[in-house]
């Protein structure tokens, strides 16, 4: 029915590794194929899928390597044992600016106010990385056209009074209208589609 609010995704490397730009990170991983290694909370996981759709994007051979959470993942990343994880920013900032990670990009269009120095994977030069986590509301597919019209118009005033409470946790507000949420579900359900099949990724 309505997107509520959308979190970016950061992509960081453990400090040893000798990069710090993505497109230093590309060269690395073309120059080593195979020998970077990126963890995700589980295969089939969003943060597992946008480490395949990069994979395609940059046209780099880098491993997954699945965890039971995100917490055991950035536990070997500060530890050395993987190189690169995606993750949200609220759990993977505090690491950055504690100088423990290194962050290269945000997987969003635009660039995160939280952090506006940051730049976004797309003006890197990933054009097709414009993945974030985000937050919705559904509706029964047989709900009455004025009931949805009323939905969508109580939540956008709440998201608008949320407004500071959400972006002091990382979320930024959107509501936008229903046909263009469902088209953004049609979009992202297609290209996920394509990347399992061509990642060969099956159900756990």
């Amino acid at each position: 029915m309505t997107l509520l609010a959308y979190a970016p995704n950061v992509l960081v490397v453990n400090p040893a590794l000798p990069v710090r730009s993505v497109s230093e990170l590309v060269s690395y991983a073309k120059q080593n194929p195979g020998k970077l290694s990126y963890g995700s909370p589980g295969i089939g996981s969003s943060l597992h899928l946008i480490g395949e759709l990069m994979k395609r994007e940059a046209g780099i051979d880098i491993v997954h390597v699945p965890y039971k959470g995100t917490t055991q993942a950035m536990q070997d990343l500060l530890g050395g044992q993987i190189g690169m994880m995606f993750g949200s920013a609220p759990t993977l900032m505090p690491q950055v600016k504690a100088g423990k990670l290194r962050a290269l990009a945000v997987t969003t269009a635009k660039r995160s106010p939280a952090a506006p120095d940051l730049p976004t994977l797309v003006e890197s030069g990933l054009k097709s990385l414009d993945v974030p986590s985000w937050y919705g509301m559904l509706v029964p597919i047989k709900t009455p056209r004025d009931t949805v019209s009323k939905l969508h118009s109580d939540i956008a005033a709440l998201l608008t009074e949320l407004k500071p409470v959400l972006e002091n946790q990382g979320l930024y507000p959107i509501g936008n209208n229903p046909a263009d949420f469902a088209a953004q579900i049609k979009r992202e359900s297609e290209l996920w589609a394509r990347i399992i099949q061509e990642a060969g990724i099956k159900p756990q």
